[in-house]
């Protein structure tokens, strides 16, 4: 018994936007190749599956419709469609083996740190592919000179208006006092 084309295609428009409603990971990287389209963005469990574009929001736009010609692509040829990876399959313990040496650096910057060998590690590894937070801009020296003096200039004002706001109560305090006798 086979399907009518008719339902075989709806079986399938089914399927694709069953895949596409899947929380799949989508990495977006630079990639300085393409002058016009600088941005990438690859569906990580979808081999191939992968769009360009001139900003990241339109790298990003691209991703649902190159997942379901994908998974349209797969289903046609009969390919098996990976699930999107569960974060929560992953236990967060990881036994690692290194150099006395490493290991022994590595202790005294968390020493140095103040924070626990386990805490140094991830905040390093975290640093290193990026994961999380972008690493904090350290202002140049430049930067820093025109924020100070920005920051004298609002004291000035801001001792000026504080004059201003004493010497009028003052005046009204001896006004009021005046009238009073």
């Amino acid at each position: 018994m086979s399907l009518s084309p008719a339902i075989s295609t709806e079986m399938s428009d089914s399927t694709v936007r069953r895949y596409l409603s899947l929380p799949y990971r989508i990495a977006l990287t630079r990639d300085g190749a393409d002058e016009d389209t600088p941005w990438r963005a690859e569906v990580e469990e979808l081999p191939g599956c992968a769009v360009t574009g001139a900003t990241p929001a339109e790298a990003a736009e691209r991703v649902p419709s190159a997942l379901a010609e994908w998974v349209a692509a797969a289903l046609a040829e009969g390919r098996d469609i990976p699930e999107p990876r569960n974060a929560r399959s992953y236990s967060g313990k990881l036994l690692l083996r290194m150099p006395l040496t490493l290991h022994a650096e590595l202790a005294q910057a968390a020493e140095r740190e103040q924070v626990s060998l386990n805490g140094y590690i991830n905040g390093q590894l975290a640093a290193a592919i990026g994961w999380r937070r972008a690493p904090l801009a350290v202002p140049s020296q430049d930067q820093a000179a025109a924020d100070n003096q920005s920051r004298g200039r609002l004291y000035l004002w801001a001792l000026a208006i504080n004059l201003l706001v004493v010497g009028f109560a003052a005046l009204v305090a001896l006004f009021v006092l005046l009238n009073a006798l």
